[in-house]
């Protein structure tokens, strides 16, 4: 669940860039990768109260990019909701992607 970093280049219908190639050059990165690459490009994220994820856009190699971000915000955010509902737990998708950070929050949550 919280390990899935997204960088994509933008698609549009009247794109001459085709879906199969956007599909093909997403890429998932570990939270520390992600982090870097905004460094890397200068990119500060903004949070999203809809989707509750920290997001970013920028342009480079003639395209642009965009990212959301799993991280110990938006962790957080589901973890709250995990408690509220009364949930019995929670799953996570790629182990080895997370952190150090993320266990401790989880285990506030889950203890």
């Amino acid at each position: 669940m919280f390990a899935d970093y997204h960088v994509h280049t933008e698609f549009s219908s009247d794109s001459v860039y085709p879906m199969e190639q956007v599909l093909e050059d997403a890429i998932a990165m570990g939270m520390d990768d992600a982090s870097q690459r905004l460094e890397q490009y200068g990119v500060q994220a903004q949070w999203d109260e809809t989707t509750k994820q920290n997001y970013a856009q920028w342009e480079a190699d003639g395209g642009v990019y965009k990212i959301w971000l799993e991280d110990a915000d938006s962790l957080e955010e589901k973890m709250k909701l995990i408690k509220s509902q009364n949930l019995a737990g929670v799953a996570e998708w790629s182990l080895g992607m997370e952190n150090a950070e993320i266990w401790n929050l989880i285990l506030q949550y889950v203890n």
